[in-house]
């Protein structure tokens, strides 16, 4: 039978093997022909209708809860959720079977014990057609997904009947599946459209899924999650900004560390603020003032889903979207012919601390995301920066201007000034030394002015390697930075100082770095990106020893293409090699570094001793070695 509807449908052929290979009831013609044709087999309607003949109340809604769930979550349901309807006292188990009548056997599958599915997915959709569609007149082929609303009120209704407030995990995973798991964060970019619901909330009009929500919460108000998207139904389906942020504020007094319930919450302020946007009638001092509010509030929401959470992006650009339509609201309000004009005016300052918020925040979803491809969103929040320096001499001068008048807070505007050196170039690596030493020094003002401005040390490590800046400069800066934040990039940069003074005979260092290095690895254990090489050994001098994963992005090392010039080969020994995919390189002074030795035709028992040279780069996990080559002109192994 498998064979014969193989030969007839062959792209569906090992789905009709395996039916073939279980000993199940669905063993029968019609599933070979269910499998087969899927939702072409016409054969399924009449299939399904003979056993709806003459049904109970009570075996209908059967029917139609496991359906249900069977269709749009395609799980079991626990049988304790019809006690209630089938008059079976709670300290009695459930068998479903023995209060339906026996032909339904055919549409009821138990699996695992004590929870029910129906046979087969499209089984359970051409039971919801049949059961739900208007019984008078034609209905449409989709009229049936008017009753979903109703249903799904049952639903819940039945699970709190039966399990009270707090849902066991089972059915709290169905409840979750059916009505809110598809997208808990609400993804960078959303419109909140319906394709961020899922399947079965899609099926429903806006109240319908407002009325779903709300029974949620009444039903089990200690469950945080319904209420964030609680809120976030009010506020894209209602347009009901203040019920929305209640319900935004009730979600986070419940799970005050759930990041996901910030972001729900900062979405209610981004939402309110684009429509109070797209409302210009009434654009005015109070108006913008009212958007500025609303963009605060959604920033303040978004920081601390990046600080409950610095291993995501979501919190970063998020922030970046909300300051961008901000800025575009500001730039049309003001009348300016360019960005540029708009941004050096005196009155700007406010714009130009939302265009600096969201380019460091997509500054740190690059950390973030390492070697991993940026998200459209990111690719498209960077776009729409970009269009903001639309006139780079004007931007400079219009800066410049700026910092030279004494009522304005200099290291902002500073800021703004190095950002547009580096973006006119593209790169400190590509930007001309003039302008590398210029940004250098505007960014020195800064850390005179407080050492501890950390966005202007962190730029000031990316460019003063280009003007020979001092290590024990850098390690000064930085090691104060590491004490006092302790962020990801805090830590890496002062174990990697300190391994780059330990190289150069800095005793004290050598004891440094391996403290050091221990806190950047155990601060950075649950991040995905701890392996992605930041930061490469190079040949210039001083800060110049380092060069940033950007400037050889272009570099395919697997290739086998030549090594960039820029970065130097550090001579070692093998230390030990435990597997062909973990080995240690000495470095000299007690220093080691990752390798992996299949990749360097390094083998066991064969290699240990021997000397080497090798490009060295920097990543959370501590340093690893590529490239690595023997050393033939120094002999083969270390007495």
């Amino acid at each position: 039978m498998a064979q014969r509807f193989a030969d007839l449908v062959p792209d569906r052929a090992t789905e009709l093997l395996e039916l073939a290979a279980r000993a199940t009831d669905n063993n029968v013609p019609f599933f070979y022909a269910l499998t087969a044709f899927g939702t072409d087999f016409e054969g399924i309607s009449s299939y399904v209708g003979q056993f709806l003949v003459d049904l109970t109340e009570t075996e209908r809604e059967v029917l139609i809860l496991v359906s249900l769930c069977h269709r749009f979550c395609g799980v079991p349901v626990p049988a304790e959720l019809f006690a209630e309807l089938l008059n079976i006292r709670p300290t009695e188990d459930v068998d479903l079977l023995a209060e339906v009548r026996a032909e339904l056997n055919d549409l009821l599958i138990e699996e695992p014990a004590h929870a029910w599915r129906t046979t087969h997915s499209l089984v359970a959709e051409e039971l919801l057609r049949q059961l739900l569609s208007p019984s008078e007149g034609t209905p449409a082929r989709e009229d049936w997904k008017a009753s979903l609303p109703a249903w799904s009120l049952r639903l819940i209704d039945a699970a709190a009947g039966a399990f009270g407030r707090r849902l066991p995990a089972d059915m709290k995973s169905i409840i979750d599946r059916l009505f809110t798991t598809r997208e808990s964060r609400e993804p960078v970019g959303s419109d909140g459209g319906a394709t961020t619901y899922t399947d079965l909330m899609q099926a429903m009009s806006a109240p319908g899924r407002l009325q779903i929500l709300k029974a949620l919460v009444e039903a089990f108000s200690d469950e945080p999650h319904y209420w964030g998207h609680l809120a976030r139904t009010l506020s894209y389906d209602a347009g009901d900004f203040s019920k929305a942020l209640a319900a935004a504020d009730r979600a986070v007094a419940l799970s005050p560390q759930d990041p996901l319930l910030h972001h729900m919450r900062g979405m209610v302020f981004r939402n309110e603020m684009r429509t109070r946007i797209r409302d210009r009638a009434h654009d005015s001092g109070s108006h913008e003032r009212q958007v500025l509010g609303l963009c605060q509030s959604a920033n303040d929401a978004f920081r601390i889903v990046s600080t409950l959470d610095d291993t995501t992006e979501y919190g970063h650009i998020a922030l970046a979207q909300t300051n961008i339509d901000a800025i575009d609201y500001g730039f049309r309000l003001s009348e300016a012919a360019t960005y540029a004009q708009f941004l050096t005016r005196s009155a700007s300052g406010r714009y130009r601390d939302l265009l600096a918020d969201a380019e460091e925040s997509l500054d740190a979803a690059r950390e973030i995301r390492g070697s991993d491809q940026a998200s459209y969103q990111a690719e498209t929040a960077d776009i729409e920066i970009n269009r903001f320096y639309d006139d780079y001499s004007a931007l400079l001068q219009g800066w410049q201007n700026l910092l030279e008048r004494a009522n304005l807070a200099k290291p902002p505007i500073r800021r703004r000034l190095v950002r547009a050196y580096r973006n006119r170039a593209g790169s400190w690596q590509k930007a001309p030394a003039k302008d590398v030493r210029r940004a250098v020094g505007l960014l020195e003002e800064n850390l005179l002015d407080n050492p501890r401005d950390v966005l202007s040390l962190l730029e000031w490590l990316r460019a003063a390697r280009y003007t020979g800046a001092s290590l024990d400069k850098a390690a000064d800066l930085v090691s104060g930075w590491a004490r006092t934040e302790e962020s990801r990039e805090a830590l890496f940069y002062d174990y990697v100082i300190s391994f780059l003074l330990a190289m150069d005979g800095q005793e004290s260092a050598v004891r440094d770095y391996r403290r050091k290095l221990d806190r950047c690895r155990e601060r950075a254990a649950w991040f995905s990106n701890r392996r992605f090489s930041y930061e490469w050994l190079g040949k210039g001098p001083g800060l110049a020893r380092l060069v940033h994963h950007s400037d050889v992005a272009n570099w395919d090392r697997r290739s086998g293409t030549p090594a960039p010039s820029s970065l130097h080969r550090l001579p070692g020994r093998v230390h030990a090699i435990t597997k062909s995919t973990a080995g240690t390189i000495d470095l000299g002074r007690g220093i080691e570094a990752f390798v992996v030795p299949s990749a360097s035709d390094l083998v066991r028992g064969r290699d240990e001793n021997a000397r080497i040279t090798a490009l060295v780069a920097f990543r959370y996990d501590g340093p690893i070695a590529f490239n690595v080559q023997k050393d033939v002109q120094s002999g083969s192994t270390i007495d």
